[in-house]
């Protein structure tokens, strides 16, 4: 029998799938044809790139011949279009807009003709990469965490270079070691760029850790060496760094509250809380907000800023909360809707952020972002801890947005489950081997964008890489806490 192969990019939505399977079904099985339909990665750093129509394209003058793609969203770039490990980029600083035209000028310049927007001039270097690795060395959260992560992003190298990583704890050398504390082979990629492989779980993952839950590389626990600097060799180069730690402002930022409607009325407390380094958090204040089956997330985000605004205590602590974000798009194409989120703000406080906490019962769903403050260089962890006498049944899901990308994990809860079993559930699917059998639809995880820094404490479990995570729950005996430690 002749097999028909179609090759389908991931990001297409199942709907979709099932009418393909449908037709070809209908016409190939008569004529007595085997079918297969083969899924396969789009080569975008988040998965993206498939799903924008490619108008236009334009290919460097000498080896490796880098290739640019102008789409209907913008302008991606591939550096090698024949390497395995060269991934497309989405050029950044230019607006969501179609683009007709491309042009190289002198081997440095690229000029993309937009529809409607005019001509735009991109740099050939720099727009390449993501932004997160414009920072040389290193990450540092406090030890409360329970025990320290230290990330480690390096770019600069020679490309496809085998590496070693040296911890120095006041200048006496802990070890060396060509692993990181995830176990993940150090090495350079294609662009330079160090990045760490784990067989059967990620390959050229552009973070590695000098240390994670307690141990670093090398096998040395953390509490022998206080890590106070990094030391990354990788062929001709070196890069040696002092671990940063998170900075106590007199103006520290706020996380965002979002809230997702979930059809029924329910309630919610925020406790707005002033993070401060080693744990030492304070809550300055809480509100209990209640919402009806009808209303959307502006007006319930609304009424918990005014319920801020309005308690004493949060007055008495010079508290302000204010609500931002449009449900409808700007006047411009590149202008679409931004998310509705409640901020806060307060007079002459002195801390590294000021968090948005939120504790959610039953059937709810929400989101606490921008985690940390670039500008200092201060990393906040994430957390979410779960509570209740026992579990009712239904589903909880947790999603994490780091550097990496983004990344949903969720468990089926079961009658008499507790608040511990679910919070080992979740880790486990976030630490797990990927199963790479099953194709995951609108929610999966391709092992590149997966942190894998889900540390578990109980019913409680931190993100120290991420800088957004969401909760969703449909489980009426559970209750959830989404803030940072305490």
């Amino acid at each position: 029998m002749t097999t028909l192969s179609v090759v389908i990019p991931i990001k297409d939505e199942r709907d979709n799938l099932v009418r393909l399977h449908e037709r070809l079904h209908r016409t190939l099985d008569p004529l007595g044809l085997e079918y297969e339909i083969v899924f396969v990665d789009d080569g975008s750093v988040d998965g993206s790139f498939a799903v924008a129509p490619v108008n236009t394209l334009a290919i460097g003058p000498s080896a490796p011949y880098p290739v640019w793609a102008g789409t209907d969203t913008g302008v991606y770039s591939r550096s090698d279009p024949d390497s395995s490990v060269a991934l497309w980029f989405k050029s950044t600083g230019l607006p969501n807009v179609a683009v007709y035209g491309l042009a190289i000028v002198d081997g440095k310049t690229v000029y993309a003709g937009t529809h409607g927007r005019g001509v735009w001039r991109l740099s050939l270097l720099p727009q390449l990469y993501p932004i997160f690795n414009d920072v040389a060395c290193c990450g540092y959260f406090d030890p409360y965490v329970p025990a320290p992560y230290i990330p480690v992003e390096v770019a600069g190298f020679d490309p496809v270079q085998k590496c070693t990583m040296s911890l120095f704890e006041s200048g006496r050398l802990c070890s060396t070691s060509a692993v990181d504390a995830d176990g993940g082979a150090l090495a350079t990629d294609a662009h330079g760029f160090l990045v760490s492989s784990k067989d059967g779980y990620y390959a050229n993952r552009k973070v590695a850790f000098a240390c994670m839950a307690g141990a670093c590389a090398g096998g040395v626990p953390w509490t022998s060496c206080n890590v106070s600097e990094v030391e990354v060799d990788c062929g001709r180069g070196s890069v040696r760094s002092a671990v940063r730690t998170a900075q106590e402002t007199k103006t520290p930022t706020s996380t965002q509250l979002g809230f997702a409607p979930q059809g029924r009325e329910g309630s919610f407390t925020l406790t707005p809380t002033i993070k401060k380094n080693g744990g030492l958090s304070t809550p300055l204040c809480s509100v209990a907000v209640s919402f009806a089956a009808g209303e959307d997330d502006a007006r319930v985000l609304a009424r918990a800023a005014s319920a801020v605004n309005a308690d004493a205590r949060c007055q008495a602590a010079g508290l302000q909360a204010t609500v931002a974000g449009s449900s409808s798009a700007g006047s411009h194409e590149d202008l679409g809707p931004t998310p509705i989120r409640l901020s806060l703000s307060q007079a002459q406080p002195f801390g590294v952020q000021l968090i948005t906490e939120v504790t959610g019962h039953g059937l709810a769903a929400f989101t606490v972002g921008s985690y940390g403050t670039p500008r200092t260089g201060s990393l906040v962890a994430p957390r979410v801890a779960f509570a209740g006498v026992a579990s009712g049944g239904g589903r909880v899901e947790v999603t994490e947005s780091s550097p990496l990308g983004t990344c949903t994990f969720g468990v089926d809860t079961l009658p008499g489950d507790a608040p511990e079993t679910v919070a080992a559930g979740i880790q486990r699917a976030f630490l797990g081997r990927p199963d790479t059998s099953v194709l995951q639809l609108s929610g999966g995880c391709p092992a590149r964008q997966n942190a894998r820094d889900a540390n578990l404490n109980g019913a409680v479990l931190q993100f120290p890489l991420g800088q957004q995570v969401a909760v969703r729950s449909t489980d009426p005996g559970i209750s959830f806490t989404l803030g940072s430690e305490r």
